[in-house]
């Protein structure tokens, strides 16, 4: 037992000393905010794409896209007469899916679009909340919905296009 307990310390210090040798490389770098104290990033895409939610001057959080190349923040925005938006997943492309308050104070799932804007996809009917965790590279989003009919119980959904199931 106490040649295995040798053995196993020496092993511990080997690797330690290995290890320790060896200096990690990391490169951090500041995502601001839209005037406000705080920013949370969420997913970065293979092309150092970042998304998350910043915070502005007026206490509201935005879905942001910064490129870590360029250090550009781009500033998502918000749905129509909305409030609070979130990024959670980006593709290679850029596209952002997330989540933002609606004007009926329920959170609705919402994409990027090309001009740097919010698309509300959350759909008419008994819909309660909707939000996009998720988003590959054709732009297919996944997320979850709380529906009427369901009994206030959160669906999955994929939507592909404007087709959705659940």
């Amino acid at each position: 037992m106490h040649s295995i307990c040798s053995l196993a310390c020496a092993s511990l210090v080997a690797l330690a000393a290995s290890t320790s040798s060896h200096a990690a490389l990391v490169d951090i770098a500041t995502i601001q905010t839209f005037g406000g104290n705080s920013s949370v990033a969420t997913a970065i895409s293979d092309f150092g794409l970042v998304t998350g939610a910043a915070s502005t001057l007026e206490d509201q959080t935005r879905a942001f896209q910064f490129n870590v190349n360029s250090s550009n923040l781009s500033n998502l925005g918000t749905v129509a007469d909305g409030g609070n938006s979130f990024g959670y997943a980006i593709n290679a492309t850029g596209q952002v899916a997330g989540d933002a308050l609606a004007a009926n104070n329920k959170y609705h799932a919402v994409r990027s679009t090309g001009a740097m804007s919010l698309a509300d996809l959350h759909p008419a009917g008994d819909q309660l909340y909707s939000h996009a965790y998720g988003i590959n590279d054709a732009g297919v989003i996944v997320g979850s919905a709380n529906t009427v009919t369901s009994g206030n119980r959160r669906l999955a959904f994929r939507m592909d296009g404007n087709l959705r199931t659940t």
